[in-house]
């Protein structure tokens, strides 16, 4: 594969890490491992998305066990004391880069080092600074040798007892394109070693090896065994191997000589100028590009992974979509007057100026005498909210009560999906705190105003013979019994999801009122059958909307994003976000 072809990857690249991050956030709860923590996610972060375009340069990183001299060979070929070697073992702590003159001023480092803290080098011992946060020294070639394209890294030991320095180390071996392995007798077929190289040979990354600290000539026949040993244990085809003797005063001086172990190798610092870089950051991108698709380890087993607790999620929406329902049996009816106002101005707008003056000349009589006999419309508001209100506290009571129940006696998912959920710890403030949300509510929405209004223009459109009959003489009762069933799921702003496993079986039977019918402003539902299955809708909607807000309250103050997020897990694969993801995939795996 050309570089260029690799190139070209960079938008699927950058367009798979963003849709990562979704799933990143909806999966962070989930019993998966975290995203951040794969090898193939370090080798998509740290390796493609920043290094995938731009003229080739290689990133080289010395990297081995504890007390094995890693930071000798590194200032060998750096050619300059720049990592403080130390005696005892676990010293260095923060990778140094040494930079070829002039890098800095053309290349993002934040980008290419993105996981660091980056700090300018002030002195050998910068590294061995006992900080939690993942620092990075720079220090620019001050000899002017070193390849422009080419950059030197000492890293921490990849074992050893602070997890935090083999943290880090993983973090540049997935940055890495080629790995100097520093190797000692001790500590070549160790196994935490063995696991880091194992893993940098599945990225087929370029290895230069280095067996320190060896006795020579004693050592150099049995120096060929561990080669083999180590190869065979970590899959790892060193591009070239060498030997570097015990001496404390050469290595203090920077004057050790290197032997080669391996065909063509002369020495670490020599060989490295000599590499071809475009061919070996080519075979490193590939190889990570391998590593995030592998089948079995990388993206590919992930969303598997995924799908099948997302199965599980849906097992467990279902129980609760079933099992969590608490009917609203008793709302009161709704005032009638309140609904029929928006028909009447809507009428009234349809009507011709003298139709209007006759309307009311009639009409008046009959409001005269309602006035007298009926209720004021204030009194019968401020009674529906009461009754309202009464009704869904207890029906609220009811569903926490049996909410907590699955979130103490649940399975797993479920208690995980609501353990963020305000079930009422303290039920008489949070019924303090609904109660007050509730009477701000307005009892009628624009949105509900647009919907009559949208209705009764569509009647208009396809009935125009009927509407001249609505506006001339309106007589008679209408009677509509509206349903609106709400359980788990989405609906308006999140109606059905904020109903939290409600079913809201809402059953009136909506009659006008004697004012509509002594002032003449009644319907012939008896007679045409489209206005009758208007005033349905328009009746139906306003309390499938009132449960809509209800539910909104209490979503808002007792689930949260707990059904949401549920919900959101269930239903994974139909995602568009997700199915995007799979194209992505199934692209890249393509070409």
């Amino acid at each position: 594969m050309p570089v260029d072809s690799l190139t070209q990857r960079s938008r699927q690249l950058t367009e798979l890490a963003a849709l990562l991050e979704r799933l990143g956030e909806l999966t962070r709860d989930w019993p998966l491992p975290p995203l951040d923590s794969l090898e193939w996610t370090g080798e998509l972060k740290r390796k493609l998305l920043p290094q995938v375009d731009g003229e080739p340069y290689l990133i080289v990183a010395v990297c081995g066990g504890t007390n094995t001299g890693k930071s000798v060979v590194y200032n060998h070929l750096v050619g300059a004391r720049v990592s403080e070697s130390h005696a005892e073992a676990t010293q260095t702590k923060h990778p140094v880069c040494c930079l070829p003159q002039g890098f800095a001023e053309t290349h993002d480092l934040r980008k290419i080092f993105a996981d660091f803290d980056i700090r300018d080098w002030q002195g050998a011992t910068d590294a061995l600074s006992d900080d939690a946060d993942n620092r990075l020294f720079l220090r620019t070639d001050a000899s002017g040798q070193q390849p422009a394209n080419l950059l030197l890294l000492d890293t921490p030991d990849v074992d050893g007892i602070l997890s935090a320095n083999h943290r880090r180390a993983e973090l540049i071996r997935h940055t890495a394109d080629v790995l100097v392995a520093v190797l000692t007798q001790q500590k070549y077929n160790d196994a935490v070693v063995r696991d880091f190289f194992r893993e940098a040979a599945r990225a087929d990354k370029t290895l230069l090896l280095v067996f320190n600290m060896v006795h020579l000539p004693e050592q150099a026949a049995t120096s060929r065994k561990w080669l083999e040993t180590f190869t065979a244990n970590t899959h790892c085809q060193p591009q070239a191997a060498y030997l570097a003797p015990y001496d404390f005063q050469a290595a203090e001086k920077l004057k050790l000589t290197f032997q080669p172990l391996s065909e063509q190798a002369t020495n670490p610092r020599a060989d490295l100028s000599q590499l071809q870089f475009a061919e070996i950051k080519l075979r490193s991108l590939r190889g990570s590009l391998q590593v995030v698709l592998d089948d079995s380890q990388g993206l590919p087993q992930y969303l598997q992974d995924c799908l099948r607790v997302s199965g599980e999620y849906r097992d467990a929406y279902e129980v609760l979509a079933r099992e969590v329902q608490v009917p609203i049996t008793n709302l009161p009816q709704v005032p009638s007057e309140l609904l029929w106002e928006e028909i009447w101005n809507w009428l009234d707008e349809h009507r011709k100026p003298w139709e209007r003056v006759v309307n009311r000349t009639l009409s008046w009589p009959g409001r005269m005498v309602a006035k007298l006999w009926t209720r004021s419309p204030a009194t019968n508001l401020e009674d529906y909210r009461r009754r309202e209100w009464d009704a869904f506290q207890a029906a609220l009571a009811n569903y926490l009560t049996r909410l907590d129940g699955f979130r103490r006696g649940g399975n797993e998912l479920i208690q995980r999906a609501l353990a963020s959920a305000n079930l009422g710890a303290n039920r008489e403030q949070l019924f303090a705190d609904l109660k007050m949300q509730y009477q701000s509510l307005p009892l009628l929405t624009d949105d509900y105003r647009k919907f009559v209004r949208a209705e009764l223009d569509a009647f208009a459109a396809k009935n125009p013979k009927l509407l001249k009959g609505l506006t001339i003489t309106l007589q008679g009762t209408a009677v509509v019994r509206p349903i609106a069933m709400l359980g788990l799921g989405y609906f308006g702003a999140h109606a059905i999801d904020l109903a939290g496993g409600h079913l809201l079986n809402m059953t009136g039977d909506v009659v006008v009122g004697a004012t509509a019918a002594i002032s003449g402003e009644g319907l012939l539902a008896g007679m045409m059958l489209p206005v009758r299955e208007l005033l349905a809708r328009i009746f139906s909607h306003y309390y499938t909307e009132r449960a809509a807000l209800l539910a909104k309250m209490l979503h808002e103050r007792v689930l949260g994003d707990s059904i949401i997020r549920l919900k959101e897990a269930a239903n994974l694969p139909e995602l568009p976000w997700w199915q995007e993801l799979q194209k992505v995939v199934k692209t890249l795996r393509v070409t």
